[in-house]
């Protein structure tokens, strides 16, 4: 019968291949007759071999895909957490080499000579109209500032302080209304005091009405004796002369920016007495 050849050849197939399945994988090295069997079997069969691992590759490709997956997705957040990080830590480098410039360019005070100084950084400025004159700074007693020492920036005189704590300070403005120093313009001397008001704000200082000032005269601290401020520390330049009256009125523009400030240095000059 046709059904029954066809079910005898499809046993002795199957039995076949069982026979290659376990001659394939037993280990038969050493053993010379069976091991040339063994080969000779993986020899037929590596076409049928290499077909199924085709058939099946992507099968498997996929399922490692699938697995895979959620660790990709947390090494790609780990890369872009990374580099977000070296693109903060750029940004702050450039941000660090910017500010020691400017930290380096107000500790470059040479008028100051050999006195020493505290480097202080501007932290709050004037708060309502009680403190309109004044900035705070992150320096105070802890760093050995004491009441009333001047403050200075390259350019020269900003203010003295007023109000000094553990790790704060306040510093009066020269161009508060209370300010008041005295001031050598060539050789004259006199006493300079802020107007507090004015653009660009300013001072005022008198001197005798035959002294040989002019407009752009420097402006420099007197350092008279019992002064709380060194001698010759710019202060600003004259701006206006006015000879109107029995002496003659300058007007002095500071010389630096008052409204401006960052980095500041405090003289260790003086102090309270």
């Amino acid at each position: 019968m046709p059904g029954q050849s066809t079910g005898r050849a499809r046993s002795r197939l199957m039995l076949l291949v069982l026979s290659a399945i376990t001659l394939l994988t037993l280990d038969f090295r050493g053993f010379g007759p069976l091991d040339t069997v063994q080969r000779g079997f993986r020899n037929v069969f590596a076409p049928v071999r290499s077909g199924i691992e085709m058939v099946l590759s992507p099968a498997t490709d996929a399922g490692h895909g699938i697995f895979d997956y959620g660790s990709l997705k947390d090494e790609n957040r780990r890369l872009r957490e990374e580099i977000d990080a070296l693109k903060g830590a750029q940004l702050q480098s450039e941000v660090d080499r910017e500010t020691l410039k400017r930290l380096l360019a107000q500790i470059n005070s040479e008028y100051v000579g050999n006195y020493p100084r505290v480097v202080a950084r501007v932290v709050a400025g004037s708060i309502g109209n009680f403190d309109e004159y004044s900035v705070e700074i992150d320096k105070g007693s802890n760093a050995g500032l004491v009441k009333d020492m001047p403050v200075v920036t390259s350019a020269g005189l900003v203010g003295r302080l007023v109000e000094v704590y553990a790790t704060r300070s306040r510093m009066q403005l020269i161009t508060s209304p209370q300010f008041a120093v005295g001031v050598r313009v060539g050789q004259e001397v006199s006493l300079a005091k802020g107007t507090g008001s004015g653009n660009p704000l300013s001072a005022k200082a008198s001197i005798p009405i035959d002294a040989p000032v002019q407009v752009g005269d420097p402006v420099l601290t007197n350092g008279q004796d019992r002064s709380k401020f060194p001698p010759d520390i710019p202060m600003g330049r004259v701006k206006t002369v006015d000879r109107s009256s029995g002496t003659v009125a300058l007007e002095i523009e500071p010389v630096t920016n008052v409204a401006n400030l960052d980095f500041v240095a405090v003289i260790l000059f003086g102090g309270a007495r």
